[in-house]
């Protein structure tokens, strides 16, 4: 029966989440307890694909958002979510964690930004810094202009102490004179000399530091904290070749190790092997969570606050979703829309093994949505732009559904202005697609390639490397 849009839905499922109960309850202890100076702390969450590490995440920052953040007690915190491929680059992950630390925590950074001012100016000579990261200047520090002005012709200690010259406000001229006399000179020393690679790892050792100084260093400071989220920590590997190889995060194990005193919290699907690896270094510093499935208690009370009313079929969804969150959802997606439609959801159609279920939901949806999510499928994210080019070249229209509608279900995530579908959701579209339409999903994949293989071609030299280049430089790669 069909429906008018500007009426109200009749059914919005209430998804709230009975369980987790001890992960909310350790990381609220870890936050509210003291953190000596000299003190690391990680905590590490992990499960299966599909138990709600992200939707745990963002309970994680409501918490944070919740706690007092003034005067007597500062609060700066920032997340990566890895499932971004921007931030598996270690310069543009750290670049959002200096920038939201800066946002919520009012923290500056002037070992960071010295040199990445330095780095910048050596690897892409002729671009303005302003233009190239505006959101750096968004704080009213007069060192990012000084900085953005002269990196490339003054380095290292002559840089700041020429930027001190070009001070006009007091406070940042006072602030900048100690900060020199107590720590950045000995910091900054040799700066001038460092290679670009050498100076991508210098950033993380500084990045700690002007952490450390906000925690530590300042006279007559309130009592205050410092916290990072990594979501997805898996997807760190998703553009490797190998798995297993220590490299790739040894960025984030060296910011660990460059920032005492802050709560480090990593979620992913595996637990983390650092103390095998290295116990001398990381013994007794990690602490596992492991997260299980809901209990079928927990299941059935997530059920009821949707509500699904019906207890056989309550049951069913129960019994095939085995207390992984993804396939609870997925089940009340499908039940929502048969809601929606005026249709009374019969118990044979809910439940059953993890692809029947999965299946089933697809099945479900009008033709135009399943044929939109199965394209949707290809790339790692979508935007508008992206979007549209798919449904221009394989769904005869860029009209055929809204970005809005194919991303209102509970599988899809959005960072920024991009969308991210769930990786269970993600695998078995593309198995599905390999086995059954195996030329299309050759030519998708093809298109994808070719697309951002005709962008990267105006790429001239490593000074024009952008997160957004660097980005279509790894969905190419992924593809060749």
């Amino acid at each position: 029966m069909p429906t008018p849009s500007h009426r109200p839905n009749t059914f919005k499922a209430n998804r709230v989440f009975t369980d987790r109960d001890e992960a909310r309850e350790l990381f609220t202890q870890q936050c509210a307890a003291p953190q000596q100076q000299d003190e690391y702390r990680v905590l590490n969450f992990y499960g299966v694909g599909g138990q709600g590490k992200s939707a745990l995440c963002g309970q994680f920052e409501k918490h944070l958002d919740s706690l007092p953040n003034n005067e007597d007690h500062q609060l700066a915190w920032a997340k990566i979510n890895f499932e971004d491929s921007n931030k598996r680059n270690p310069i543009a992950a750290l670049m959002a964690l200096r920038l939201q630390l800066a946002a919520n925590g009012k923290l500056w950074f002037p070992a960071f930004d010295t040199a990445f001012a330095r780095y910048f100016a050596i690897t892409q000579a002729g671009r303005n810094l302003e233009t190239s990261y505006p959101e750096l200047f968004q704080q009213s520090h007069d060192l990012l202009q000084g900085l953005a002005t002269v990196a490339e012709s003054v380095t290292g200690l002559a840089l700041l102490g020429n930027i001190l010259e070009r001070l006009q406000k007091f406070d940042e001229k006072r602030i900048l004179r100690q900060w020199m006399e107590r720590r950045g000179a000995e910091l900054l020393t040799g700066l001038e000399n460092f290679a670009p690679h050498e100076l991508e790892s210098k950033l993380v050792e500084f990045l700690g530091a002007d952490v450390d100084d906000w925690l530590h260093n300042e006279i007559n400071a309130p009592q205050r904290r410092v916290m990072f989220l990594y979501d997805t920590y898996e997807a760190l590997w998703r553009d490797q070749p190998s798995k297993t190889d220590l490299l790739v995060d040894k960025w984030v194990r060296k910011l660990v190790s460059e920032s005492p005193a802050v709560l480090h919290v990593i979620l992913g699907r595996e637990a983390l092997a650092w103390a095998q690896q290295d116990p001398e270094e990381w013994q007794g510093i990690i602490t596992p969570c492991p997260l299980d499935h809901l209990t079928d208690t927990d299941a059935d009370s997530f059920l009821q606050t949707v509500p699904v009313v019906e207890n056989d079929i309550r049951a069913r969804i129960v019994a095939g979703a085995k207390g992984i969150p993804f396939y609870l959802n997925l089940q009340v997606d499908q039940y929502e829309s048969c809601k929606r439609r005026n249709l009374t959801p019969q118990v044979d159609e809910y439940g059953g093994k993890e692809p029947e279920m999965l299946a089933r939901f697809i099945s479900h949806l009008p033709d135009t949505t399943r044929r939109a999510l199965r394209v949707a499928s290809y790339p790692r994210w979508l935007d508008e732009t992206l979007f549209l080019n798919l449904c221009e070249k394989f769904l005869g229209g860029a009209a055929v559904i809204s970005l809005h509608e194919l991303t209102a279900y509970s599988f899809w995530t959005k960072q920024a202005d991009r969308y991210f579908l769930h990786a269970v959701m993600r695998d078995y579209l593309q198995a599905e697609s390999l086995e059954h339409e195996a030329t299309l999903y050759r030519s998708i994949h093809q298109h994808l390639f070719d697309n951002y293989d005709n962008k990267l071609q105006t790429l001239t030299s490593a000074r024009e490397l952008t997160e957004e280049r660097v980005c279509q430089i790894n969905c190419v790669t992924r593809f060749s």
